[in-house]
């Protein structure tokens, strides 16, 4: 475990003394979340606007000193903040670049933030390549986060070396910082830092306590000989910071600015949905694919890539191109149609059918499913219905005699998981079978119905990711009820969705409400962007419990539609959530994987684009550029 210094490790001693006192908290304002229940190391109790004060008076007080002016005591104090007491931690900010950074010890709020104000200047000057003046503060924004009292937690260390994924167990992410006492020496990692810094890809609360660790103990045998000598605490913070220099603060919590179910209105949808279609259409390659991920935090693009994920992308940008009449959305999913078509062959000994082959020989019936729903909804979908044909006539080979689907075309191996593709599959075919008289759009799911119902009797109490089976199958059941009019392909949606239901975080189960509306198919309040998945099927259980007159499936369905509306949305990245942001134009309108992890993958916007289109139809009608279907 090597030594490395934090962005704030310079001021960080300044963490050795005092605690700060529990305060109760102030009323919320309409946009900021519901306060919770106070506990020994909840953040300090700021409203939105006392928080636009201190940050205001930051300002001030920096360009005071830079004029050459003696600080003084603000003329005006909110009555609320008289009685504060906390740490300060003022950053600056250009372009999401840190400029300077200054903290303060446990003082009266006011004066943490102006001490905090001075120790960054005084960071500035000794530590910036440009020297922060009058005159270059003025472009900068200003990040402030007050932190509030120390939860000692005595067994981190024993864990993290025994057990590190009990990590999870000890630290929210993006709501906890970590701080660490060694001897004299002292590592830190604020709320904030732990969504900005991305030390690797191995679960979040484990990498921001290695990196907390490697900033005080210098190795692993180090760490085992003084483990008891290392310290450990959790913290929390009230964070915020100016969207443009100058202008109002804006409370964040986990990195992003809480959305209420208030907001979630036809407008607001149909501007998300704007916003995310022409983010698509950025990321779109010269060769007509998507890079694959962004990762804003270091300003980089991934070379990872995935094709089941290409071809979804395809398909959400060829529904959207659709239904709202985007040519330049339609012209750009044929340039990546046209791109993938050579990469289409003859299925030998079928008449007529081609597959989907990859270079690599990983044929997967997922990728081969997606682009025949992007050939499916592509706004000419009645010159490549042809093409489409020719892949279902391709994907019923692989359908065994019991009705289950092998997940690769030959000669690939079938892959074991029976999670995702068939599916994705299903779902084709149905989707096939309502513009084509191909039998065999029919035959499949026909035949296939029995062994899926059996194998989710199996696995739905057994298999810790059965949740990833549900969307897909939602999907195509309820669209094969409206073909068929069997009552129990019906019966298996609403099976399948009243499980998942019990998944969702709401104020009952989950005390984050910036969770609330997200799947944690895997517990411990984890939800992230295939929130927008489960939000595909939950759409197609809601429009089919309205079709059969099910009130109560269709009152249920369409409240947890809304709530995840609700997080759907608060997972896009809006600008005024990018004080770490170097490239706006590679970040803006994107989904991010989870609040505390911002990497923005191709996939995570198809599935919110494709989710946000179907709940925006069923809660308030189609958008006006938006073709009834």
């Amino acid at each position: 475990m090597k030594a490395s210094g934090c962005v704030l490790a310079t001021t960080v001693t300044a963490l050795l003394a005092g605690a700060a006192a529990a305060q109760s908290p102030p009323p919320a304002s309409p946009t900021a979340p519901p306060a919770t229940q106070a506990g020994r190391y909840d953040a300090p109790a700021i409203s939105d606007l006392d928080g636009a004060y201190l940050v205001r008076l930051v300002r001030r007080t920096m360009l005071g000193v830079l004029q050459g002016r003696s600080p003084t005591a603000p003329s005006f104090v909110p009555r609320a903040l008289a009685r504060q007491r906390c740490r300060a931690f003022v950053t600056l900010r250009r372009h999401g670049r840190v400029q300077a950074t200054g903290s303060s010890l446990p003082r009266p709020v006011v004066e943490a933030c102006e001490v905090a104000a001075m120790q960054t200047l005084r960071d500035g000057r000794l530590n910036t390549p440009t020297k922060v003046t009058a005159e270059a503060l003025r472009p900068m924004q200003i990040e402030l986060e007050l932190v509030g009292d120390e939860e000692p937690m005595p067994r981190a260390v024993e864990l993290f070396l025994k057990r590190p994924a009990a990590m999870s167990d000890l630290f929210v992410p993006g709501r906890d910082g970590i701080l660490v006492r060694y001897r004299r020496h002292v590592g830190l990692m604020l709320p904030s830092q732990s969504v900005t810094h991305r030390p690797g890809r191995s679960e979040s609360s484990r990498a921001a306590m290695n990196h907390v660790l490697g900033q005080v103990v210098f190795d692993r045998a180090q760490l085992e000989r003084d483990a008891e000598l290392v310290k450990v605490f959790r913290i929390r913070s009230a964070h915020f910071w100016e969207p443009a220099p100058g202008a109002p603060a804006v409370r964040l919590v986990r990195g992003v600015s809480f959305i209420g179910p208030q907001q979630v209105t036809a407008e607001a949808m149909d501007a998300a949905i704007t916003r995310i279609a022409g983010y698509m259409k950025y990321r779109q390659n010269r060769n007509g694919l998507f890079s694959y991920e962004y990762q804003p935090s270091i300003d980089r693009y991934s070379t990872a890539n995935n094709d089941v994920r290409q071809m979804g992308a395809l398909w959400a940008l060829s529904r959207y191109a659709r239904l709202y009449d985007d040519n330049a959305a339609a012209i750009a999913c044929l340039d990546g149609i046209e791109t993938i078509a050579g990469d289409l062959t003859v299925l030998p000994g079928v008449a007529d059918a081609q597959f989907l082959a990859r270079p690599r020989g990983r044929n997967k019936l997922g990728a081969h499913a997606l682009l025949m729903l992007a050939l499916i909804d592509h706004p000419d979908r009645a010159k490549l219905l042809k093409q489409a044909e020719a892949m279902g006539r391709a994907l019923a080979f692989l359908q065994q005699p019991d009705g289950k689907l092998r997940t690769e075309f030959p000669p690939a191996p079938p892959l074991s998981s029976q999670l995702y593709a068939p599916g994705e599959g299903l779902l084709a075919m149905v989707r096939l079978d309502e513009i084509s008289r191909l039998p065999e759009a029919r035959e499949v799911p026909l035949k296939a119905f029995d062994w899926y119902r059996d194998y989710w009797a199996k696995i739905r109490d057994a298999e810790p990711k059965a949740a990833s089976f549900v969307p897909w199958h939602s999907q195509a059941w309820a669209l094969a009820t409206r073909r068929t009019g069997r009552r129990e392909f019906a019966g298996f949606v609403f099976d399948m969705t009243d499980w998942l239901l019990d998944k969702q975080l709401t104020p009952d189960n989950c005390p984050y409400p910036e969770m609330w509306g997200g799947f944690a198919a895997t517990g411990s309040y984890r939800a992230g962007s295939g929130t927008a998945a489960w939000l595909e099927g939950l759409c197609d259980a809601l429009e089919l419990a309205r079709r059969l007159k099910r009130d109560r499936h269709a009152a249920r369905y369409e409240a947890a539609v809304r709530a995840a509306v609700r997080f759907v949305m608060q997972l896009e990245f809006r600008s005024i959530e990018g004080f770490y942001v170097r490239s706006p134009q590679d970040t803006y309108g994107g989904i991010r994987q989870t609040f505390w992890r911002p990497e923005l993958r191709i996939d995570n916007s198809q599935h919110a684009l494709l989710g946000l289109i179907e709940a925006r139809r069923l809660l308030f009608g189609p958008a006006t550029t938006q073709q009834a279907e």
